[in-house]
């Protein structure tokens, strides 16, 4: 019966996101943020389609991203249960969020979220008045995993460009709701 009754709680969740993705469809086009590929309307059906096929049945959280700023390309598909994320390991889940927890590291990430780029270049877009502070906070970046390189250029790895996104999504709705 509780089964039954948390069941029903996830489907209305789920209903209720969504609710919201089909808002957040409507207005992307309006608010400032990431470059994005215009979706035709076949893609956008398809990808309904796959929500609605994905999320039918399965409590959760489901996710589809994709993005790309001329040099890195992601697509993700993402399926996460509620329990996975109460069973996260809270030192390396600690290890995530201090990825964020200093502005100079969310300016490298915006930065290297609209371009990849060289170190020079990342310290004059982001300011910094030596290359200590930008290695400092960049090695940090490197050392979670969430930087990469190649080629002396710094760019968001692939595979956790998605995760950015959903942090900084995050921090813009907190940071629109609190004004």
């Amino acid at each position: 019966m509780e089964n039954n009754k948390k069941l029903e709680e996830l489907e209305q969740k789920i209903f209720e996101l969504e609710q919201n993705l089909e808002k957040v469809l409507q207005t992307k086009n309006s608010q400032k943020g990431f470059k994005e590929k215009e979706l035709t309307e076949e893609q956008k059906n398809e990808l309904q389609n796959r929500v609605l096929e994905q999320t039918e049945g399965k409590p959760g959280l489901h996710s589809y991203s994709y993005f790309d700023n001329g040099l890195v390309s992601a697509h993700s598909e993402n399926e996460v249960r509620m329990k996975q994320l109460y069973e996260l390991d809270t030192i390396e889940t600690e290890r995530w969020f201090n990825a964020f927890a200093s502005s100079e590291r969310i300016e490298i990430l915006q930065r290297l979220m609209e371009q990849s780029v060289s170190g020079n270049e990342l310290m004059k877009l982001c300011g910094f008045s030596t290359t200590g502070k930008l290695y400092h906070h960049l090695n940090f970046l490197i050392n979670v995993g969430v930087v990469k390189s190649h080629q002396g250029k710094f760019y968001v790895d692939a595979k956790l460009v998605d995760a950015v996104i959903l942090m900084l999504t995050g921090a813009y709705k907190f940071v629109r709701n609190t004004k």
